[in-house]
């Protein structure tokens, strides 16, 4: 790697990690991805892993969960909709939609997920796991409007829905 291709840290910067992710992608193999927010609680939470496969843009859909690149930053959220010329997303637990993106910000579409709380893989590609994932949006969504109606109960409604996550996952 070159010297200008590296932050002060020593870290490879924003564009050489997605042109890495890419011709990984390109090649066949599954890059994996380690989560470091909550914006897709509950079904990923910060140290759980993401591995990518490569994207297919004509199957693309509303619910598929894909990394993206935006403002020098990846990012792994739900997809809302797709039109012809651009892709809304947004984080599970989040409020508001993300900036518009363009297909050639799509870095891959999320096809496994490995919770570390619970040591458990979900191949989100499997049908037999669909209900279940279907739950746990639901839970987030639900999770998110009590937040709102009740703010001085968060605390007690996040470990609660926290714990049903975790019921719902050990069934997969």
């Amino acid at each position: 790697m070159r010297q200008d291709q590296e932050h002060a840290s020593g870290l490879p910067d924003h564009q050489t990690v997605v042109s890495l992710l890419e011709k990984a992608l390109n090649q066949g193999q599954n890059p994996t991805l380690t989560v470091i927010s909550n914006s897709m609680a509950p079904l990923l939470e910060r140290g759980d892993l993401v591995t990518l496969s490569k994207l297919n843009f004509e199957t693309l859909k509303k619910g598929d969960i894909i990394t993206l690149t935006q403002r020098e930053a990846l990012t792994t959220h739900r997809v809302v909709t797709v039109t012809n010329e651009e892709i809304a997303t947004k984080g599970d637990c989040n409020f508001l939609l993300d900036e518009p993106i363009t297909f050639s910000q799509v870095i891959g579409k999320v096809s496994i997920i490995t919770s570390h709380q619970n040591n458990i893989t979900i191949d989100l590609d499997a049908r037999k796991h669909q209900t279940k994932l279907n739950w746990i949006y639901y839970l987030a969504r639900t999770q998110q409007i009590l937040n709102v109606k009740t703010r001085n109960k968060i605390r007690a409604i996040s470990v609660t829905f926290r714990a049903l996550r975790r019921l719902i996952l050990k069934t997969i």
